[in-house]
Parts: C-alpha cells; sequence; structure tokens
C-alpha cells in the first residue's frame, strides 16, 4: 500500500475539466485498490473566509486548507483556499505560479501527511515549486502535463489572434503574445525607472528585453518544477514530441493515456441513427474548444442543407458576452435546430450521451487527449474532429469518424454532411472500437509510481 497525494487545481463539482474528471476517477480506482489517497486540490475562488461546511485543518495568514465532502469514496479531499488578491499586473501574474504563503502552507500539509508519493496533475492555484516541496517532504513526485501551461503562460499554445505558436523559446516569444507587466515609470516594477533615463538607439531592444524578462523567469520556474519529477507522464505522441522541442527530458517522460468509467451499457446499444440525426456539442465553452466554429457550421448547414440535424451544445461555463449573445441569438433563430443545454455534471453524461447521435469536437489547439472523444466511442458515438493534435492521431477518419481542418466552419458543415450520408459505417466503426477504462490508466501510473519511488531512493 502507497500513501498517494493526488494535487490537481479543479474538482468536477466545483467547474468543468478533464483534469479534474480524470484526478477524481483515478483517486477512486487507486482507493479500491488498497492505496491510501488524498486529493489536495487548489481552488480559483477568492473567498473572504473558510467555508462554514468545510473543517478547517491548516491556516497561514489569507490562506488555509480545508477538509470537504470527498470528491472520491474513499479519499480524503483538501482544498486550498486563498483570500488575498494581488494588485498588480505583475503580482496577479506571478501568484499565478508561485506564492509564499501558499508554498508554506503546502509544506507544512504534506510534511504532515507524509505521502511515500506525490502526483502532480497541475500546478494552476497552488505552485510550480509543488515538486520540490514534495520531494523536502520526503516523496516521490509524478507529474503529469495535461496541457501547455509549463511551457506557455495562455495555456493553449495559441496567439491572441488565435493563430498557433510554434513554442515560447524560454518564454522570449511570450512578450509579443502577451500584455506588458507594467507601464513605464510604474513603480510596481521598479526596473521600469530606468525606461524614462534612456534616449537614442536601442530603447525598442531594451523595451522588448523587460518585457520578456518575467515570462523567462516564469518559464524557467514553471517548467523546472516539473524536471524536479521523477517521472513525468502526458496523455498523447504529439503531446510527447512537443514537450520534447521544449526541453523535457525524454528519459524521464513517458505517454500514459487517460481512462473513462463505464457507461450504462444501454447507451450504446440506443437505436440509430434518428431524425433528426442529434449532434452535440460537450466540455468547456473556451474559444479554445472551437464553439464558435460548431456554430457557424451550424448556420452554414441552415443555409445549404435540407437534411435533418440538430445541434446541442452541452457545457460551460458560458463566461464571454459574445459567444453568449451569439448562441442565444442563434438558438432563437435556428427554429430548435441549435439548442444550448447549459452545464452538465458526470451523472448526467450517460444520460446525454444516449440522447445523440454524434459528437463535434472543433477544438482549435494541439489538443493533448480529450476525454470526450474516449466518452463518445464508449457509447458508439462517431466523432466529427478536428485534425490536430491528439484528435488527429486518435479518431480513424472515415472509419469511426470523420477529420476536418481546425477552424474551418465550411469544412465542418462538409463533414457532417459526409457524416449523415455515411453514418452506419462510421457508426459501427465507433462501436468495434475498445475503450481504454480508468483501471487500465491507473494500472500504468502504478508502474511509473514505483519507477519513481525507485528513483527517488537513489
Amino acid at each position: 500500500m502507497m500513501k498517494i497525494v493526488i494535487c490537481t487545481h479543479q474538482l468536477p463539482r466545483d467547474e468543468p475539466g478533464g483534469v479534474g474528471a480524470f484526478s477524481v476517477d483515478l483517486a477512486r480506482e487507486l482507493v479500491g485498490a488498497g492505496h491510501d489517497v488524498t486529493l489536495l486540490v487548489g481552488s480559483a475562488l477568492r473567498p473572504a473566509r473558510p467555508d462554514a461546511d468545510a473543517d478547517l485543518v491548516l491556516r497561514r495568514g489569507g490562506c488555509w486548507l480545508e477538509e470537504v465532502a470527498p470528491a472520491a469514496t474513499g479519499a480524503r479531499t483538501l482544498r486550498l483556499q486563498r483570500s488575498d488578491a494581488a494588485r498588480t499586473a505583475l503580482g496577479r501574474f506571478t501568484s499565478s505560479f508561485t506564492h509564499g504563503r501558499t508554498e508554506a502552507l503546502l509544506e507544512q500539509a504534506l510534511r504532515q501527511l507524509a505521502p511515500d508519493l506525490v502526483h502532480v496533475q497541475h500546478t494552476i492555484n497552488l505552485s510550480a515549486r509543488l515538486g520540490s516541496i514534495a520531494i523536502r517532504a520526503g516523496a516521490a513526485v509524478v507529474a503529469s502535463v495535461h496541457d501547455f501551461w509549463p511551457i506557455c503562460q495562455r495555456i493553449d499554445l495559441r496567439r491572441p489572434d488565435g493563430t498557433a505558436c510554434p513554442g515560447p523559446a524560454g518564454g522570449l516569444r511570450c512578450a509579443a503574445c502577451l500584455p506588458p507587466l507594467g507601464r513605464v515609470g510604474d513603480r510596481s516594477i521598479n526596473v521600469w525607472d530606468a525606461w524614462r533615463r534612456l534616449r537614442g538607439a536601442g530603447a525598442r531592444s531594451l523595451e522588448l528585453g523587460l518585457r520578456a524578462a518575467p515570462y523567462v523567469l516564469r518559464t524557467q520556474l514553471v517548467q523546472g518544477g516539473y524536471a524536479l519529477a521523477h517521472r513525468v507522464t502526458c496523455p498523447a505522441p504529439s503531446t510527447h514530441a512537443l514537450l520534447q522541442r521544449a526541453g523535457f527530458d525524454p528519459r524521464r517522460l513517458s505517454v500514459v493515456d487517460y481512462g473513462i468509467p463505464e457507461l450504462p451499457p444501454g447507451v450504446a446499444q440506443v437505436a440509430r441513427p434518428r431524425r433528426p440525426l442529434r449532434l452535440g456539442f460537450l466540455g468547456t465553452l473556451g474559444a479554445h474548444k472551437g464553439p464558435w466554429v460548431a456554430l457557424r457550421a451550424a448556420e452554414l448547414l441552415m443555409e445549404e442543407s435540407p437534411l435533418p440535424w440538430q445541434l446541442s451544445v452541452h457545457g460551460g461555463p458560458l463566461r464571454d458576452a459574445a459567444l453568449r449573445e451569439r448562441l442565444h441569438g442563434l438558438t432563437e433563430a435556428s427554429g430548435e435546430r441549435v439548442q444550448y443545454r447549459g452545464p452538465y455534471t458526470r451523472e448526467r453524461l450517460p444520460g446525454i450521451l444516449a440522447g445523440l447521435d454524434a459528437v463535434v469536437i472543433p477544438s482549435v489547439w494541439p489538443e493533448t487527449g480529450p476525454m470526450v472523444w474516449m466518452e463518445a466511442l464508449a457509447a458508439g458515438l462517431p466523432v466529427v474532429a478536428s485534425r490536430v493534435g491528439a484528435l488527429a492521431e486518435r479518431v480513424r477518419h472515415g472509419e469511426d469518424g470523420l477529420l476536418f481542418p481546425p477552424g474551418d466552419a465550411g469544412a465542418l458543415a462538409a463533414a457532417v454532411r459526409e457524416l449523415m450520408a455515411g453514418y452506419d459505417r462510421l457508426r459501427q466503426g465507433a462501436l468495434a472500437r475498445p475503450v481504454r477504462s480508468v483501471s487500465q490508466a491507473a494500472g500504468e501510473l502504478l508502474v511509473v509510481y514505483e519507477e519513481a519511488r525507485r528513483e527517488a531512493s537513489r
């Protein structure tokens, strides 16, 4: 038996996201295998005081650790909260990856928990120093890369205009992608005082250098935290290759894919297709997931196609006011062809999948391994997905789904028409393809855990 602490930045009951869902599923599986598991969760919330329904475990200034209702049966769940908010752009930037009181609290907590192994699923809302803190507490460390946070402050390796970033080049490219962290004469960043004394040639170069410096330091600190881990995993070969190009040590880096809980058997056996054909978008409504692409494709289909179809959008949060307006406007104008169903819990997922004939995944970032693809396949649903990242590796074009160029709404509309014409063949391909379980993923991770423990003991 191992004492394991799984660190993540979200729980499904608090906010949507595959990382939190997988962390909870993994914890449940490890408990079932006889291990002592604690979930340590960093919260994006900024409450003024501890939750009255939680048990306060530790407190340090405006940071505290509270025990909340278990997110997974048999696993203790601790949530880290922080009430203080940085006042400057630089302060908000640095607190996203390092924070003194948070780190002191984490160190105290891990020393008390005394785990054999710490599995870092994400460091957002926790600390990039989590690996070194765990090592000081005597634990072996495994870190998993689920998105590009270790190398990209924007997480998705996309510039503000939506174009792909080839990589941050150690943080040097970030100055052109992200906003300045101070203004000329802004005393929150002392180095900017030097600017007023500069004249003549070289001023622009120095400006770019000063702008880049925080991002270079951030990249070094965050990526350095992952470099301390005894083992690092990622879910897809394309992610593995990208991380190697960014400087990750291939000797410690391995691919361990996700797995999902079994769906009720009846979900896959629903008679399909139906008329109208029911398409679904499921997941986070962030720009990187391509909801705009799906909505534009729906508009094109309404203009061009007499074929019967419906698109239901399941997910959230719907924070983007422009997307909210577009979605609600299209819902009203489409005669119920497009419907927004709102956020959903994992308990509702089987029912949602049972009501669909196919799933659309129009992501515009290099997906590392979306779990919605596995969930669709488990339900016997063909997938229409962007040819990008792990999606391009997983969807078998023309066999169990269709691929289209990322961001191309016209190509997505054409793929939907192709889906409708060849649905039976794609459906049979989806039904025939095995789906990876959480148990399989946990078994592979336990092997990695043992490798990490042996490395830590040297």
